[in-house]
């Protein structure tokens, strides 16, 4: 598998060999003979003992992607120096393995072994090496290309078919002079097919996928790293492209909206948060955003529209938003996998791109928790690690039921990658080659699924990129019909004690539920804003998220000061009550003032609690302006006569309490039962004395005699 140079050995021998190299290497240390540095290094080492090459190679571009059988094969890539002083006369050479790897074994061991473990010879042919790089300067960058007549890398190799490792070393002089050891190295794969080998089917998944954090002001941060990205030649321009390139071949997005919905908020200027009633984040902006101010808004707005314009056309796959870690919330809170799944069909649906559910951890494995919380009609992707029973012949097909649910196992090895050595979209394309090309060797023909990394950049040569995956041993088709190539295989969830601790903790999920809870509660008290809840709910999901796995302290900080800034909203409006009511009887009225310091207008209700015998009726709704004060009267009926301590707060339409309590106390008498019976019995009095005189006073006129002078008498005398 791996030989040094000058080395050859037989075919299908890379496992003894490096078993061997271990066992002289244990040897001498027992013997205390200082073993040789080739033997002391793992040929499956993940890290190197080696200090850091001083010029950092990467490869980029190869065409063709397999070993032709006459012509060139062009080799390009890039080439830095890391270090503080400047090198002079770099010259890039290529280097390929004899001996061909044939066993998915092999293949593993060597993309896991040291880089810095030489394989093959290397190339000095005059012509097949660059040496066009005179100087290159401390931390400078600069591009290489090789161009390898077909007949030199055919002369260092069995021919044997099967895949070989291919690389490039540069060497050049610095103040120390010139080394004839490697000063940089990168390498990759190539597989030679000859012609009646089997085809293999096969899927591609490429996942849109990227870590999403809001700062403070609950603008998205490190704005200039979404710029790089947006921009030509950044990692999801790239992706976009490749997008564009679908045709070439049946291709599968794995998305996750909060990545559409980050980039559409830059398109706008990336607003902070705010309770306004803005505009809704599905409506087309009204005004375009300063670029000098936002340097991704005209890239983002511009990959956007590319984006949804072309992943209409193409099949889709939607993550939970904020791509939520769902092995955590299955079994800490299963509310947040809900609404992490409605956000992601709103943003979906407000950019008029039609998919269908997925769950795909970028580990490529869940618990049992998380397969039954799926829906029936979502998709789940599972790495061959995640489920026990695994192997057939050595190779996983692309089914399985996973506990009595069907799931789809793509192959998770490409994403398998020793320190020290650096993936592109070429170092991808080549092990995908790799792996369809050992199956096709071992009559292997089940299919396989491929589930490209998360972080999987293309590069800019993205046609480049899938005409390369274009082989006569492989048949690509979308899942579907990979699937149905083989059997699903019966088996189990494999998920480690290992794997629960890498989960976001449950402090963090209950942060989010509360500050999702918050933002229900602002969204329902405020008139103008139908936003905030939403907004609000995407920063919990994606501090949920698994990439927060990573930063949890940095999540659980944004969480926190979003709940404060949602605290101190709510506690913007207050109510304004006597500490003492005395009402006249048993039940009476009083009134309080609600003041809203928001400058928009709310609506809220008023929720009454006591642990005495008392009731206090308020109206069903209460409506204030922006920064105004309202008199509410209340209504108190109480069962007792005494004092009673009575409990105001504000909530929403629903009931849900939110600010500050206010404490009052209300006495309650029978005293006004008595006065009013005493002025009723007065009353009474006083008109039965009105009633008597009256009577009297008619009595009287009647029995008086009758006292007019006699006129007659008079006269006479």
């Amino acid at each position: 598998m791996i030989r040094p140079a000058g080395e050859l050995r037989a075919p299908g021998s890379g496992v003894s060999a490096a078993l061997a190299l271990l066992m002289i290497s244990a040897l001498l240390v027992l013997l205390g003979v200082p073993a040789p540095a080739s033997a002391t290094v793992s040929a499956t080492a993940s890290t190197s003992a080696e200090p850091e090459d001083p010029l950092q190679l990467s490869i980029t571009g190869m065409d063709p992607s397999v070993v032709p059988a006459s012509g060139r094969v062009t080799l390009r890539g890039e080439i830095t120096n890391v270090t503080d002083e400047e090198w002079r006369d770099v010259r890039v050479y290529p280097r390929i393995s004899y001996s061909a790897l044939r066993t998915a074994q092999e293949l593993r061991t060597a993309a896991q072994s040291d880089p810095m473990l030489a394989f093959g010879d290397r190339i000095t042919t005059e012509g097949a090496f660059d040496d066009s790089i005179k100087t290159l300067a401390p931390g400078a960058k600069t591009t290489w290309q090789l161009r390898v007549p077909a007949k030199l890398l055919r002369d260092k190799m069995s021919l044997e078919d099967g895949v070989y490792q291919i690389g490039v070393q540069a060497l050049g002089a610095n103040s120390e002079g010139r080394s004839s050891s490697a000063n940089g190295r990168a390498r990759t794969f190539i597989p030679l097919m000859g012609v009646g080998h089997p085809k293999v089917p096969a899927s591609l998944v490429v996942p849109v996928r990227r870590s999403i954090r809001e700062d403070k002001s609950g603008r998205i941060a490190a704005e200039s790293a979404w710029a790089d990205d947006l921009a030509d030649g950044g990692r999801l321009a790239n992706l976009a492209s490749l997008m564009d390139s679908g045709a070439l071949l049946p291709t599968t997005w794995l998305v996750d909206p909060a990545v559409l919905d980050a980039v559409r908020r830059l398109s706008r200027g990336n607003p902070r948060r705010t309770l306004a009633g803005a505009e809704s984040t599905d409506a087309q902006p009204t005004t375009s955003p300063d670029t000098e101010e936002h340097p991704a808004a005209a890239s983002a707005e511009e990959w956007l529209g590319t984006f949804t314009a072309i992943g209409a056309d193409r099949s889709m796959l939607a993550l939970p938003y904020g791509d939520l870690d769902v092995a955590a919330a299955s079994r800490k809170d299963e509310g947040l996998y809900a609404r992490a799944r409605e956000l992601s069909d709103r943003v979906l649906q407000s950019l008029s791109l039609d998919a269908e559910p997925a769950i795909a951890p970028p580990s490529g494995r869940l618990p049992e928790e998380a397969l039954s919380l799926a829906d029936d009609d979502e998709s789940v992707f599972l790495a061959p690690e995640g489920i026990k029973d695994r192997a057939r012949n050595g190779i996983t097909p692309p089914g399985a039921v996973v506990d009595g649910r069907p799931v789809t196992i793509h192959e998770d090895s490409i994403a398998v990658r020793a320190e020290g050595d650096v993936a592109t979209g070429l170092t991808t394309r080549q092990r995908i080659l790799a792996e369809t090309s050992i199956r096709s060797l071992a009559g292997v023909t089940d299919g396989v699924v491929f589930n490209l990394p998360s972080d999987f950049d293309p590069g800019p040569m993205t046609d480049d990129f899938l005409q390369g995956l274009r082989r006569s041993y492989i048949s690509w088709g979308d899942l579907d019909t990979t699937r149905a190539a083989s059997d699903p295989v019966e088996t189990t969830a494999n998920y480690s004690p290992a794997e629960t601790r890498a989960e976001v903790s449950t402090g963090t999920l209950n942060q989010a539920r509360e500050l999702i809870s918050l933002g229900s509660r602002l969204a329902s008290i405020l008139t103008l804003n139908e936003t905030i809840d939403a907004d609000l709910g995407k920063l919990a999901m994606s501090s949920s998220s698994v990439h927060a796995r990573s930063r949890e302290a940095d999540a659980r900080t944004s969480l926190q000061t979003a709940i404060g800034w949602s605290q101190r909203q709510l506690g913007r409006i207050t109510i304004d009550a006597p500490s003492f009511v005395i009402l006249s009887s048993d039940s009476g009225a009083f009134a309080i003032k609600i003041r809203n310091r928001l400058a928009q207008p709310v609506s809220v209700t008023l929720v009454a609690t006591s642990r005495d015998e008392i009731s206090i009726e308020a109206p069903s709704e209460i409506s204030l302006g922006p920064d105004s004060t309202r008199t509410v009267t209340l209504n108190a009926n109480a069962g007792s006569i005494g004092v009673h301590p009575v409990t105001l707060r504000l909530a929403d339409a629903e009931g849900r309490p939110f600010g500050e309590e206010e404490q009052m106390n209300v006495r309650s008498n029978t005293v006004g039962k008595v006065i009013w019976v005493i002025l009723g019995i007065g009353v009474g009095i006083l008109f039965l004395a009105i009633a008597i005189r009256w009577v009297r006073r008619l009595r009287g006129r009647r029995s008086a005699p009758d006292e007019s002078p006699d006129t007659t008498a008079g006269e006479d005398a």
